[in-house]
């Protein structure tokens, strides 16, 4: 279910969020990779806030769509590039309480996904209990 709240921190309509989300299951399900990851990974399907550390010790804070999580990185569609290697902390709400925790992280891969939104693989600095944020349900 795609809730109000994700449509507009995302700024997309219904039919555009819909689209890419059945594009992503569509290429899970094509690519096959689970057997290659090195964590397990459970689907996040959540917006969140990221902060991304720039040249000139500037930063840049944007929307994103939480695709898929595990204990060492999140899979995120953002709306922009973000260049490999690039510093950022991930603002990931838990589940469990109304904390919200800020992991820093890292930036390993960036593609184009569809539109002006690309893939971006991030590892974090430490692990982290996914359970936190999401049911115990794999991807």
């Amino acid at each position: 279910m795609l809730s109000a709240e994700l449509i507009a921190t995302l700024r997309l309509s219904k039919p555009e969020l819909t689209r890419i989300l059945e594009e992503v299951r569509n290429r899970r399900e094509a690519c096959g990779d689970e057997g290659r990851r090195q964590d397990q990974r459970w689907w996040y399907g959540k917006a969140l806030s990221i902060t991304v550390c720039m040249a000139n010790d500037r930063t840049q804070s944007m929307a994103a769509l939480g695709m898929d999580i595990s204990q060492s990185g999140v899979g995120l569609l953002v709306g922009s590039f973000i260049y490999p290697e690039s510093k950022l902390v991930a603002i990931l709400p838990s589940r469990i309480s109304d904390e919200e925790h800020h992991i820093e992280g890292t930036a390993r891969s960036c593609s184009h996904f569809y539109s002006r939104w690309h893939r971006v693989g991030i590892q974090f600095d430490t692990l982290l209990d996914p359970a936190e944020f999401v049911q115990a349900k794999a991807a």
